[in-house]
């Protein structure tokens, strides 16, 4: 016979392992699948993925790092990927992909803003399947 201390133990530990089995995919996780996808997909002359990057300005760096990417132009708030496809009078889609239960920050906002200005169309997408069907509306596939 179990006792109620144990049964609670037991609860417990079942509880904790859901949680680490049933997390939100991380921001990085979800980029990891999108550019898994856009690698499978056949486009122009090569693959969506030859036309669809990362920009690497986001990440913790240490303080020299720091110093050195931003004097080699790393700015704050620039989306996490550019499609470098024009879509009629807009010069291409830039993608600000955030996990699931992500954030959108002030910086990201702004230039955000700053390149819709400027012919670009952005959008923020809370997961790879959101990006994947802003990706499609956008190139009409």
């Amino acid at each position: 016979m179990t006792t109620f201390k144990e049964a609670q133990r037991v609860q417990s530990q079942k509880a904790a392992r859901s949680k680490r089995f049933n997390r939100v995919p991380t921001e990085d996780q979800e980029q990891m699948t999108l550019m898994s996808w856009a690698h499978r997909v056949k486009y122009g002359s090569g693959r969506l993925s030859d036309y669809l990057f990362h920009i690497p300005n986001g990440g913790s760096r240490n303080i020299i790092e720091a110093a050195k990417f931003k004097k080699l132009g790393v700015k704050a708030g620039v989306p996490d990927l550019q499609l470098i496809v024009p879509n009629g009078e807009i010069h291409g889609l830039w993608i600000e992909l955030k996990s699931k239960k992500g954030k959108l920050q002030p910086s990201q906002r702004l230039m955000i803003q700053r390149l819709e200005e400027q012919g670009y169309m952005c959008k923020v997408c809370f997961g790879a399947d959101e990006a994947i069907d802003e990706i499609k509306k956008y190139l009409m596939i």
